[in-house]
């Protein structure tokens, strides 16, 4: 092995390369968008944003986090993490905190090409591939997706990484760093919760207890978030609190029942989207058959007309504010379930296997090269399609990888990480199902460590073999 200083010499030039690389296909992204806000600095506005950007506001402005929403989900939706680093660069930049924004999300893809190479040093305990990793790496689009996005996606691939990079130290003092990254990781993304819990885990069984305290210190601040949002509520929401009974918006307990039903089937979270935005436009018979057409022929005798109640609710001119609507939502809500257990009970191969099938499907056959100029301005280019093939290849040979790892790890560390990036794609293809692509990218760095520990491995292997037989 060389010497460190020239290893981090090397893994700083790969990363600023990497960094150019990303600046110059999101930039060019951002001018083929139709132009906004030049406040915005290229950031690309999404629907999911005000839940995520208008609580901080509101604080700041008048002591109180919530949107601008109405009911108790105002409150809450979002956990207050991706919040706070906006509120952080609007304090420093006012006016121009989405440039903050941006420059925090370039610092920290910046990092995560020098956290990879890091991490791959230390599990595979050479240079080469570690360098090698780490180029391959910085150059493929797939792993800056979300750089110019303000979603928790921007910066959650960086954060695993530095939790990855502090766990795998295993140094016998309090670990500050570790201990920050974890808060943040839990009140930015909760539901990549798995990662520390296992890794609580295993550091009890190693009886490493000043690691195993820093992880559980570390849950203190989202338990906090979640006693909070127990108290306005009044019961335990779960890691991702949309629905609430006091809500006048879309999400409802009828909604929510309404996509416990579609789960039976459906694993693509765009067409149930469709589905319910059809309905309410729809004026005609013609327009009911056309919603009906993403849902299976043999559930139309028995969706149709919950389609129909769920169109009466939506449209009752007290949505959300009277105890009228509370009755008839109660009772669709009572119906809704009433036709999901019987679905599932003469569906049971469907919802049990199909539809998680598929749903695996789904999110492996996407090659988190989202932005505009792959899927329009550079489609059917031959290199835009390589790497977009190249990408899906990488993504299926990670979670082979892993599968892989969960057997043969000669590391106990490299087994928590498997189970858990396996367990959280279990919870995305069973439990979630109508799922979006981004929901796997703060987990694309850990099926490239893994795929890379890998295939080094295996070449040690074959070239053992063939000295061997010499």
């Amino acid at each position: 092995m060389i010497n460190p200083n020239r290893f981090n010499a090397f893994l700083f030039s790969i990363a600023l390369l990497g960094l150019v690389f990303a600046l110059i296909i999101q930039e060019f992204n951002a001018t083929s968008l139709a132009p906004n806000d030049p406040f915005r600095y290229g950031m690309i506005y999404t629907a999911d944003e005000p839940s995520y950007l208008i609580p901080v506001r509101n604080w700041m402005e008048n002591g109180t986090w919530q949107d601008n929403t109405e009911g108790n989900g105002k409150y809450f939706q979002r956990p207050p993490g991706y919040g706070l680093i906006y509120g952080f660069c609007t304090i420093l930049l006012d006016d121009h905190a989405f440039l903050g924004l941006k420059l925090i999300h370039l610092v920290v893809y910046f990092f995560s090409i020098v956290l990879i190479g890091r991490i791959l040093r230390t599990l595979m305990k050479k240079d080469g591939p570690a360098l090698l990793g780490t180029t391959l790496f910085a150059i493929m689009p797939m792993f800056h997706g979300f750089m110019y996005y303000p979603l928790t996606e921007g910066v959650t691939p960086f954060l695993v990484l530095l939790f990855l990079d502090r766990v795998l130290k295993e140094k016998d003092r309090f670990d500050y760093v570790l201990l920050l990254v974890t808060v943040i990781i839990l009140i930015v993304r909760p539901q990549l919760v798995v990662l520390p819990l296992l890794f609580f885990v295993y550091f009890l069984l190693k009886n490493k207890r000043i690691y195993a305290a820093t992880l559980l210190l570390a849950a203190v601040p989202f338990l906090l978030w979640s006693i909070r949002t127990f108290a306005i509520e009044g019961e335990w929401k779960g890691l991702h609190p949309i629905y609430s009974k006091t809500n006048v918006t879309l999400f409802r307990p009828s909604h929510e029942k309404l996509t416990q039903l579609f789960r039976i089937w459906e694993y693509d979270g765009e067409r149930f989207h469709s589905v319910v935005g059809g309905l309410k436009k729809a004026t005609s018979e013609q327009d009911y058959e056309k919603i009906m057409d993403d849902v299976p022929p043999r559930f139309h005798r028995e969706i149709k007309p919950i389609l129909r109640d769920y169109k009466t609710l939506l449209e009752h001119p007290s949505y959300g504010r009277s105890k009228e609507f509370g009755v008839l939502e109660d009772t669709f809500i009572e119906e809704t379930e009433r036709v999901r257990m019987e679905l599932v009970k003469t569906n049971r191969f469907q919802h049990h296997v199909i539809t998680p099938l598929k749903s695996a499907f789904y999110l492996l056959t996407k090659s988190q090269m989202n932005l505009y100029v792959f899927q329009a301005t550079w489609r059917g280019n031959w290199l835009v399609e390589s790497l977009r093939v190249f990408s899906i290849l990488l993504i299926n040979l990670g979670f082979i990888a892993a599968f892989w790892t969960v057997f043969k790890a000669k590391d106990n560390r490299l087994y928590v990480l498997s189970i858990s990036v396996l367990l959280y794609f279990f919870y995305l293809i069973y439990f979630q199902r109508m799922n979006e692509e981004r929901y796997l990218t703060p987990w694309l760095p850990v099926l490239f460590l893994l795929l890379t520990v890998q295939l080094e491995q295996f070449y040690r292997w074959i070239k053992s073999r063939k000295d061997s037989l010499q």
